[in-house]
């Protein structure tokens, strides 16, 4: 039984990883110190929302996971924070604004870990019912026949699973007494593979990354792009400027010159780039 849930989870993760690397991959860090882990720092902000950045005297700068504490400021912020790692590091002399500051994937300060769940098991659902009906396409009917022809009936039916255009039989062949039940199935996996990709690109504008989700057969112009991929713009904007915020307080706490800016190209850039003012 556990090694069945296990396979029939792989699908959902793989979607799951990807998406999540898109996440991860969607912001570029300059001038970070080489003691903070880029990569570390984005996958606590895809799976806890938030990491603390401060300076260790012996290993310097870091970016780890932060639990607030302490008392509470006027505007509702915790005062104190306790850094800690998995190999058993811990730091709980870190005072909020002073010597430490937080890292937070957004203005909510949620973590995009479940969101990101919740596509990758809809999508991959989408992909099984595909699969499925695609499937049961197959000539999907119950013979209630005789013993006598039911040898005969099941090699008729073989051939016909496998693609045969022609079924052979003998001259004298008598199966009339056998009843069938037709189970066929409608063909709807045309929708599926449409709803497929209408979520596809939900994640996607969750993430942040444009993506051209109009159903116009014609060209787009650069304003009917821009507007369509409204969502993904704020949602990117919205990450992005809780970053920034984040790496003004560093900057002007440890005297450094972090910068933080979109990692994928918008396709309005792109529309600079080619000096075009059209989309297909």
């Amino acid at each position: 039984m556990g090694r069945n849930k296990k396979k029939s989870c792989d699908g959902w993760v793989q979607i799951y990883n990807q998406l999540k690397e898109l996440f991860m991959s969607s912001f570029k860090w300059e001038n970070l110190p080489s003691t903070v882990n880029q990569r570390f720092l984005e996958l606590l902000l895809f799976e806890e929302g938030k990491c603390v950045f401060f300076k260790d005297e012996e290993i310097g700068h870091l970016a780890l996971r932060g639990i607030l504490n302490g008392q509470i400021d006027l505007y509702g912020e915790y005062t104190k924070i306790r850094a800690f790692a998995s190999n058993g590091y811990q730091n709980d002399k870190l005072v909020n604004h002073k010597n430490a500051v937080m890292i937070f994937n957004n203005y909510v300060r949620d973590s995009p870990h479940i969101r990101i769940k919740q596509f990758a098991e809809r999508i991959w659902k989408i992909e099984k019912t595909i699969d499925l009906n695609i499937h049961q396409q197959k000539t999907n009917k119950i013979m209630k026949t005789s013993k006598k022809t039911e040898l005969t009936v099941k090699n008729m039916l073989m051939q016909i699973d496998e693609f045969n255009p022609a079924v052979f039989v003998d001259k004298d062949l008598d199966v009339g007494n056998t009843i069938v039940y037709d189970l066929s199935t409608p063909y709807i996996s045309d929708k599926l593979e449409e709803q497929k990709r209408k979520l596809w690109n939900e994640a996607l504008s969750f993430i942040g990354i444009e993506n051209n989700f109009s159903e116009k057969n014609e060209r787009l112009t650069a304003g009917e792009v821009l507007v369509s991929n409204g969502l993904a713009i704020a949602n990117r904007n919205a990450k992005l400027q809780a970053r920034e915020k984040a790496v003004e307080e560093i900057n002007d706490i440890f005297g450094l010159t972090i910068k933080v800016s979109n990692n994928h190209l918008s396709v309005l850039d792109l529309e600079e780039n080619e000096g075009g003012e059209n989309f297909e």
